[in-house]
C-alpha cells in the first residue's frame, strides 16, 4: 500500500530552497551552521565547510528557516543553535560554532540563546 507524502511532512523535514543559474538546490537545514549579512546578500555556510552566497538579505533568510533550529544573536549573524559549541565570557560576550567561528552576541540573545539551548537539549 502506497502512503501519500503530504506537505506538512515534507516542511517537518525542514528544508530550505536556495536558488542557483540553474537550479534549485532543497538543503536540510540541519546542515546549516550560520548565516551572514552581506548588504542585500546573505553568506551561508555549512557543516561540510562550503558556502553559499544567497541574493536574498538575513532579513528574508530568516522568514524562511526554522525558529526552533536558528536564532539571530546580532543584526548581521544568525545561527544554528546546535552549532554553538561555547560561550566566551569576560568583557563582552561571545559564542563559538562548531566550524571554530566566533561571533559577538548581546547579553539579551545570550539569555534567549541559553534558554534554546535547553530546550534543543530536551529534543
Amino acid at each position: 500500500m502506497k502512503t501519500k507524502t503530504t506537505l506538512n511532512q515534507f516542511v517537518s523535514l525542514k528544508k530550505i530552497i536556495l536558488y542557483e543559474r540553474e537550479e534549485l538546490k532543497i538543503v536540510d537545514q540541519n546542515l546549516i551552521i550560520r548565516v551572514e549579512s552581506n548588504r542585500c546578500y546573505s553568506l551561508i555556510y555549512f557543516v561540510d565547510g562550503t558556502s553559499h552566497l544567497a541574493s536574498k538579505p538575513l532579513k528574508e533568510i530568516e522568514v524562511d528557516l526554522d525558529k526552533t533550529l536558528f536564532l539571530r544573536i546580532h543584526r548581521s549573524h544568525l545561527i544554528n543553535i546546535g552549532s554553538v559549541c561555547s560561550i566566551l565570557r569576560g568583557g563582552k560576550s561571545r559564542i563559538k560554532l562548531t566550524d571554530g567561528t566566533i561571533l559577538p552576541i548581546t547579553s539579551e540573545k545570550l539569555h534567549i540563546l541559553i534558554e534554546s539551548i535547553k530546550r534543543f537539549g530536551d529534543r
